[in-house]
């Protein structure tokens, strides 16, 4: 019985962490790729500013609401539901075909 506590704990603490590196990874990647962005969605540099803030917008927007609704609503589903939403949102900025698609996805990645 400890055993497989100990493996579940363990899986679960891997998902935490995937989760926060991909927290710090969403925020810091994007600078790398801001040239890119320019050349190919031909934004300018308010759009590129957009594109880096709306994430850490929506994030700083909501941090304090979802501890809430995960107290409310329990934690594991709260989490599930995140990482699927962000793993939607992630898909639309992917395949985003201009600036106004990309920003409005990073917030809602957010």
């Amino acid at each position: 019985m400890s055993t497989e506590l100990s493996r579940r704990g363990a899986v679960v603490l891997s998902a935490v962490c995937l989760a926060c590196l991909m927290f710090g990874l969403e925020i810091s990647s994007i600078p790398a790729i801001l040239p890119t962005l320019e050349q190919v969605l031909h934004a300018d540099f308010k759009a590129l500013q957009w594109i880096m803030n709306a994430y850490t917008i929506a994030v700083t927007t909501v941090l304090m609401a979802i501890g809430t609704v995960a107290d409310r609503y329990g934690r594991k589903r709260i989490f599930l539901v995140a990482i699927a939403a962000f793993g939607i949102t992630s898909l639309i900025c992917g395949v985003a075909s201009s600036v106004e698609m990309l920003i409005v996805a990073r917030f809602l990645q957010g």
